[in-house]
């Protein structure tokens, strides 16, 4: 598979993802306040999303890393996991959103690599969601926060319902036409 058939194929299964999403936000509010409060501090599916987050940073860190740690990058990044998941509160907030960080940073890459026509809009709808990564990893009690809004006000939860719809849109609308291309 080439590598643009690869980023295209990726772009469909962000697409899936952003509408699952999407049905999520709808159906925030019918989830029990305990669940929804205790899903930013949960551990476990926190600790597969770090895992996933920080295998991914690796090559990133490649090209900002002295030397003599390029062998040890992989032990280095199974020590912080380790570190991580032992004494970080909010695992699963801090590890979406570097996942968010990452995908955003990935599929804006693959816009401008394989130069898709209209791509502007998605762009800019994925520096949202890394914006929203950031913002998140800074300050990861604002997950919690942001899922309170977002079950207590239907006019949020539309407002990221429609964000989330739009970019699974934006995403299966390039993944068609860069595919015709």
């Amino acid at each position: 598979m080439s590598s643009q058939a690869w980023f295209l194929t990726s772009l469909g299964a962000l697409a899936c993802g952003s509408f699952a999403v999407a049905v999520f936000v709808l159906g925030i509010g019918r989830i029990a306040e305990a669940k929804r409060e205790a899903l930013p501090r949960e551990n476990k599916v926190g600790a597969l999303l770090a895992a996933v987050a920080l295998v991914w940073c690796v090559p990133h860190a490649r090209a900002v890393a002295f030397d003599w740690m390029l062998p040890y990058l992989y032990f280095i990044a199974a020590g912080l996991w380790v570190l991580g998941v032992k004494y970080l509160d909010y695992l699963f907030a801090r590890a979406a959103a570097g996942l968010l960080i990452l995908v955003s940073y990935f599929f804006v890459h693959g816009l401008f690599e394989f130069e898709l026509s209209g791509s502007q809009g998605l762009s800019i709808v994925l520096w949202m969601l890394g914006a929203l990564g950031i913002a998140i990893s800074g300050k990861p009690c604002w997950f919690r926060d942001l899922l309170r809004l977002v079950a207590r006000s239907a006019v949020w939860r539309g407002l990221f319902a429609g964000f989330f719809l739009l970019l699974g849109g934006l995403a299966a609308w390039q993944c068609v036409t860069g595919a015709m291309h």
